[in-house]
């Protein structure tokens, strides 16, 4: 069977694809079986494989269904389910949902939660998808910041929702979504200040939702002020801030560190004015310490953190007051 519809003319095989859909969408029959497994059923090349996608979805919530009983009301249930996660995911569509629901399911989540965040997930992209596993698993887990499972999808999902509207005015890739690098950038970033932050071994160690959240504020002030650098590759806006944070309180410019907190504080407030922010502000505020007669402003250890934050602040006003005039 399988090598006589392999030779099917390519009009043929759409003809019965779109057949095998229209039957199944009214009359609720399964696309389970030889006609899901044959690979001559679809088109490698389709950019919206919405037959297989329904498919492999109903198949895995009749397998995996929280409702007790095969009755009618649950089946249309699932059916209604894969039908939107199929025609508004398209390609991969299958395959976020039930990564998304099994990662869930391992946390306990009751099925109307995972089934919600899964549909979701299954809408957008396959970057965003792995973005918010990996940013909900740095926060659940046990050897990073152990929160428990509500706070980790609140902020995972806060998170993720706050980035797409930055993402969304990114260049597009070929099939016009943002690239993926982003997404990954942001998760890299994210692991990278929570296992930071979280560390006994450093000064700059956060209870864990603290640290948790000066991760996600920071990702949204480098989203705000320069959502395109989060996108390139040899710029590290998370190792920035770690060096920024580290250069405060391990106090070997300071007559007296700062406490994490008041770091911490700092930090936000200067990278509000981009990823760079910080390496300015350091090298104002040894500028302003540095004796007069030695080429520096010989302030004091307050007068120069103060004349260093109003000068990358006022720095990137100018940029961005520059930039717009070029837009316009």
């Amino acid at each position: 069977m399988k090598r006589i519809l392999s030779r099917r003319p390519h009009f043929l095989l759409s003809s019965v694809k779109k057949l095998t859909l229209a039957i199944s969408l009214v009359f609720g029959l399964s696309l389970t079986g030889i006609e899901v497994a044959s690979a001559a059923w679809f088109s490698s090349s389709d950019p919206c494989p919405v037959s297989r996608e329904y498919a492999t979805l109903l198949h895995y919530l009749r397998e995996n269904s929280p409702q007790t009983g095969d009755t009618e009301g649950n089946e249309q249930r699932r059916q209604k389910i894969a039908q939107e996660g199929a025609t508004r995911g398209c390609l991969g569509a299958a395959s976020r949902f039930i990564e998304t629901d099994r990662i869930l399911l391992k946390a306990e989540f009751p099925s109307d939660v995972r089934l919600m965040i899964a549909q979701r997930r299954a809408e957008h992209t396959d970057g965003e998808m792995r973005a918010f596993q990996s940013i909900f698993s740095s926060s659940f887990a046990r050897d990073v910041l152990d929160l428990d499972a509500r706070q980790s999808l609140e902020l995972s999902e806060k998170l993720i929702e706050s980035a797409q509207k930055r993402i969304s005015k990114l260049p597009k890739d070929s099939k016009g979504a943002p690239s993926d690098g982003v997404w990954n950038a942001l998760r890299e970033t994210y692991s990278e200040i929570t296992q930071f932050c979280s560390s006994p071994n450093t000064e700059a160690e956060l209870p864990p939702l603290a640290c948790a959240q000066l991760a996600a504020a920071f990702i949204e002030k480098i989203y705000a002020s320069a959502p395109h650098a989060i996108n390139v590759a040899d710029q590290k806006p998370g190792k920035r801030l770690k060096e920024f944070v580290l250069f405060l309180t391990q106090g070997a410019r300071f007559e007296e560190a700062l406490p994490i907190q008041r770091a911490v504080t700092l930090a936000l407030e200067v990278f509000e004015s981009g990823e760079f922010a910080g390496e300015n502000w350091i090298q104002a505020y040894l500028l302003g310490l540095r004796p007069r007669d030695k080429g520096g402003l010989g302030l004091g250890q307050h007068e120069a953190r103060t004349f260093a934050s109003h000068l990358v602040r006022t720095s990137s006003s100018q940029s961005r007051l520059s930039l717009d005039q070029k837009t316009n």
